[in-house]
């Protein structure tokens, strides 16, 4: 017995400096030497599965800095392997990802599509795997606004992955205070943000309904804009203005001749990767009158702040 405690107490001593030379490497002014602590890091969480979370504190004491860093390559796979952490720790990594937010909402936005796609790929995962999707989402928010086209377009694709994760209805997700900031962002100048917020909007409607067309028709959006949305999502007359939208004036054109978006999202970048994991087949959810009414009745002071409050 006290021989395996000395042998515990040597291999935790050895891990420590293992980690303390990784931190340190993290914090050099040498490129190279960043790079290398990231790749010493990937090779530790490899070979010390079984103590993650043990390790967890200095990783992201690594990790966190080099989200910022000016080479892609350190950012990419520091993006990568907090990805990992997600993954093996699950809500045991909750903790650390206060930190992470901020740069992760910069990292939408890199003009590297690797580092997009890797930030999108850790915002899903601790979305799903480490923290309630509520809370995920409104550390996400300053990304539905932010001035970086790409950051915009990158939050709509979370979202929609995170829509996407889970069954029609399920209870817990932020559906009504998301509804302005995404249906707003329909007639953004860039056509690959337009496309990602349709996207988003067909996966909330999806958990709820119908519902999700009376608070869009409430949104002060261009009648030829919410007509095509309120179309592409399924709604009748009845849910769609009656200012300037029964005839002429462009009605044929929709979203493809004001704000470029064509009646189908089959051939969009944005739609397909917001599509790439759909929910799991067979998974059942609620009515969609059940989740019409949740989404009714939810959101509390996010109703004003929703559509309802446009």
């Amino acid at each position: 017995r006290e021989l395996r405690a000395t042998v515990g107490q040597r291999r935790r001593h050895g891990m420590g400096d293992a980690l303390a030379v990784i931190v340190a490497a993290s914090h050099s002014k040498d490129a190279r030497e960043r790079y290398r602590a990231i790749q010493d890091a990937q090779d530790y969480v490899q070979e010390h599965g079984s103590e993650l979370a043990e390790a967890a504190p200095a990783l992201v004491d690594a990790l966190q800095p080099a989200l910022a860093d000016a080479n892609p390559k350190v950012v990419q796979g520091a993006l990568e392997l907090l990805g990992t952490l997600v993954e093996r720790l699950g809500e045991e990594f909750a903790p650390y990802l206060s930190g992470v937010w901020a740069p992760l909402v910069e990292r939408l936005g890199d003009a590297k599509t690797g580092v997009r796609d890797r930030a999108i790929d850790l915002a899903v995962a601790a979305s799903t795997l480490s923290v309630l999707p509520a809370e995920a989402l409104e550390q996400l928010r300053p990304g539905f606004d932010h001035r970086n086209w790409r950051v915009r377009e990158s939050t709509l694709l979370v979202l929609a992955r995170t829509l996407g994760a889970h069954a029609a209805g399920a209870p817990g997700l932020p559906l009504k205070p998301l509804v302005l900031p995404t249906a707003k962002l329909l007639e953004d100048g860039q056509p690959s943000v337009r496309e990602a917020a349709a996207a988003a909007l067909e996966q909330a409607h999806r958990h709820c309904g119908d519902a999700l067309l009376s608070d869009l028709s409430r949104v002060e959006l261009r009648p030829a804009v919410l007509r095509h949305i309120l179309t592409r999502l399924g709604g009748d007359d009845e849910q769609r203005p009656g200012d300037g939208v029964a005839g002429g004036g462009g009605a044929s054109g929709g979203l493809s001749s004001v704000s470029g978006i064509g009646s189908s999202s089959a051939g969009s970048g944005a739609a397909s990767r917001a599509a790439s994991h759909p929910p799991s087949p067979g998974v059942s959810g609620p009515s969609a009158r059940t989740a019409a009414s949740r989404y009714a009745a939810g959101g509390g002071g996010g109703a004003g702040g929703g559509a309802g409050g446009g």
